[in-house]
């Protein structure tokens, strides 16, 4: 039966709110199992639900199972989108040479891109800074998402495959090119403009990024770092609050984090090949997962979803409470910082 959705993305197959054939996140206990997890429907009416993936870092004879198991729980999940918060493929700064480039997104294709439009599912993406080393790579990445763009109209698509923004329902999604620290000032005016004009519409926004908003400590393999952060960050938190920003999501630390900093909720999706890291302030590698989100308006929830088959739930009560930089997640989206750090706040989970 084929899946139909209204303007919010909510499914309305089978009858005239179908919200009971579907599992919200709410309704998915931390480490339980569910035979056939949904993000299409189970939300409330006005909502958007949608898949995060990141990190996949596509490449000939690495994890190939691993995305593609990843692909066929998204199908089973059937969201009306995903979005993919960057290093898709697995460039360096020696893919040099515009054939291995290709290669990589022809494979890319192969596994995640078409299977994925061909359930219907559109996908939305940013890059990494895998998928733009070189010029061979920023090449090969323009001419794919050209030749693969969204049907669903974008808000903005000037900058478009690099940065752009679209409406989904009610809520407004925010595409950012994230692959050095800064976003420099055609970005950062075109943000602050692209925000505002939301806002002034009524709408909440998601922002998503490939680094983070604050720096997450990196335990991988090969050592300890901290993670790359986006310049001038106290300001853009700052323009997020003010902004109607319910949650930011940002790939690259090859963790799953859910936290607050600065008075915007933060998700760091976790890896989908590659590298995994240690869950921030534990001893706790991450697994590679699939993140399904709900978003209506300033509320947003989240989980993940385990590597091998995508069914069981990522247990939440695993993130440690003494993350520098970040407390709890935030009821009702965005807050100030004295919100952030009063005691109920630092209680508060949103997360299901």
């Amino acid at each position: 039966e084929t899946a139909v959705r209204d303007a919010a993305g909510v499914d309305q197959t089978g009858s005239a709110a179908a919200t009971a054939e579907g599992i919200s996140p709410s309704e998915i206990a931390a480490g339980s199992t569910a035979s056939e997890p949904s993000a299409s429907t189970g939300g409330p009416l006005g909502s958007v639900n949608f898949a995060v993936m990141s990190d996949m870092h596509t490449i000939a004879g690495t994890n190939a199972g691993i995305r593609t198991k990843a692909v066929e729980a998204v199908k089973r999940i059937n969201p009306p989108f995903v979005i993919l918060t960057g290093d898709m493929v697995g460039g360096e700064p020696t893919t040099t040479i515009q054939s291995d480039a290709d290669a990589m997104w022809n494979l890319f294709e192969r596994e995640t891109g078409k299977p994925l439009r061909d359930a219907g599912i559109e996908v939305f993406a940013i890059p990494g800074n895998h998928d733009l080393n070189t010029i061979a790579l920023q090449t090969a990445y323009n001419n794919y998402w050209n030749s693969h763009k969204p049907t669903s109209p974008l808000s903005d698509n000037s900058k478009y495959p690099l940065y752009y923004s679209f409406d989904y329902g009610s809520q407004h999604f925010v595409m950012l090119k994230s692959n050095r620290v800064s976003l420099g000032e055609d970005q950062t005016n075109w943000l602050n403009e692209d925000l505002r004009k939301a806002k002034a519409q009524g709408k909440a926004s998601l922002v998503f990024s490939h680094y983070s908003l604050e720096s997450l400590k990196k335990d991988c393999p090969g050592g300890t770092s901290d993670s790359d952060e986006l310049a001038n960050n106290a300001e853009l938190k700052a323009l997020f609050r003010e902004n109607n920003v319910a949650a930011f999501f940002h790939g690259d630390v090859h963790t799953f984090y859910e936290g607050t900093t600065g008075g915007v909720n933060v998700v760091a999706a976790g890896p989908l090949g590659s590298k995994q890291c240690k869950v921030p302030e534990t001893n706790i590698d991450t697994p590679y997962m699939v993140v399904v989100a709900n978003a209506n308006g300033m509320n947003v929830e989240t989980y993940g979803l385990k590597y091998p088959d995508y069914i069981e739930r990522f247990d939440e009560s695993l993130f440690s409470g003494s993350v520098p930089g970040y407390t709890g997640w935030l009821q009702g989206g965005a807050a100030s910082t004295e919100t952030e750090n009063s005691d109920a706040a630092k209680c508060a989970n949103n997360l299901g």
